[in-house]
């Protein structure tokens, strides 16, 4: 469906009305009362010129809008429930793999500090310590522990990547580290809030760092 068969030419008209009294309008300066008046004035005429169009959007929208909404309830609990299962499904081999890869460092680990601490008990051995001058003893057959479990299997189609993701525990000790370390990029501020706070006290607002700007909010009735 063309743009034209969309909206109809009576919109059409009325956005190209609106678009050529966006044009006409030149840097907007206020420099006396009369020219005040006026700003006020066209600030209304452009409030109007607004409403008429997102209505006129509004009203050419609604009915693809309630299709659409249909569409997407029939369609909800299937795509829904099967995103459910794939990410039950996605957690459960992350989990797997992550195991055992676990359990190959803890074997891996563990072999290296039996091995260590065997080669440390020889060498104390009375009568076994070599004389002074001559090198020391050479390493001993490694310590046969349990075997590490095999890595998951190569399944065609599926590549496992290694995702990564920060989680605060502590958010004084955190904000504590951005200060000193100069990091605040790591950190967004919550301007909504900070906002708020400013307009409670009507600019009032004693927080190091933070200044209040005031601007004149026009209402039209």
């Amino acid at each position: 469906m063309t743009e034209q068969q969309l909206v109809p030419i009576e919109a059409q008209k009325q956005i190209q009305e609106a678009l050529s009294f966006c044009q006409s309008v030149a840097e907007i300066t206020i420099a006396d009362n009369s020219e005040y008046e006026k700003a006020c004035a066209l600030t209304r005429k452009v409030r109007e010129i607004w409403k008429e169009i997102d209505a006129s959007r509004k009203n050419l929208k609604a009915p693809y809008s309630i299709k659409a909404r249909e569409v997407d309830g029939v369609f909800k609990d299937p795509l829904t429930s099967i995103k459910n299962i794939e990410r039950k499904l996605s957690r459960a081999t992350s989990d797997y793999e992550i195991a055992i890869e676990n359990e190959i460092r803890r074997v891996a680990e563990e072999k290296a500090e039996a091995e260590r601490k065997r080669i440390e008990a020889e060498r104390h051995k009375p009568g076994l310590l070599p004389p002074a001058g001559t090198p020391p003893f050479p390493p001993l057959p490694p310590t046969v522990i349990e075997t590490p479990p095999p890595p998951p299997p190569k399944v065609a189609g599926k590549q496992s990547i290694p995702k990564w993701t920060a989680e605060i525990t502590d958010k004084a000790a955190f904000l504590k580290y951005v200060v000193e370390n100069g990091e605040l990029l790591l950190v967004d501020v919550n301007i909504k809030m900070l906002n708020k706070m400013a307009q409670d006290v009507l600019g009032e607002l004693s927080i190091p760092g933070v200044k209040c700007n005031k601007e004149m909010v026009s209402r039209y009735t």
